[in-house]
């Protein structure tokens, strides 16, 4: 079964990936002085955060992991 292949620490990494991605985009608005904090750039970090969350769901829940894991491992 391809879902087996997924393991903890495939999560935890792709976990590590995101928060760096959302630390550069605090900071990136922490310089900008909130002028070039646009709804484009809300709409990113919005979709990162949905990201995160939804990856430490996967951690904790096994089914979750199997039903989402085509949309970050491309073997899945």
């Amino acid at each position: 079964m391809r879902q087996s292949m997924i393991t903890e620490e495939m999560i935890q990494n792709e976990i590590a990936k995101t928060r760096v991605e959302l630390n550069r985009m605090n900071e990136a608005f922490k310089h900008s002085n909130g002028m070039g904090y646009n709804m484009l750039g809300a709409f990113k970090y919005n979709r990162i955060n949905k990201k995160m969350t939804l990856l430490k769901e996967m951690l904790a829940d096994e089914t979750v992991a199997a039903k989402y894991a085509k949309n970050f491992f491309a073997f899945a």
